[in-house]
């Protein structure tokens, strides 16, 4: 999920962290604006990170999105 402001992005990484979650922030300007986007874990095939989305969505009830970097 991507935050307009830093405290919203801390505060749903932190929540993610207190249900074991190892999540980063990466901030970055898009468009004119700056965003700071919550990240969870890397993975070494497309595989792997689909169903770690799955396994993510159905523990925390809320959409989750595979980017390729």
């Amino acid at each position: 999920k991507a935050f307009a402001t830093q405290e919203d992005a801390d505060k749903l990484a932190d929540k993610l962290r207190r249900n074991g979650h190892e999540v980063r922030i990466e901030s970055g300007e898009t468009a004119g604006r700056m965003w700071h986007r919550v990240r969870l874990g890397e993975f070494n095939t497309w595989d792997a990170a689909v169903a770690a989305k799955q396994a993510f969505e159905k523990q925390e009830s809320m959409i989750a999105y595979v980017v390729s970097l």
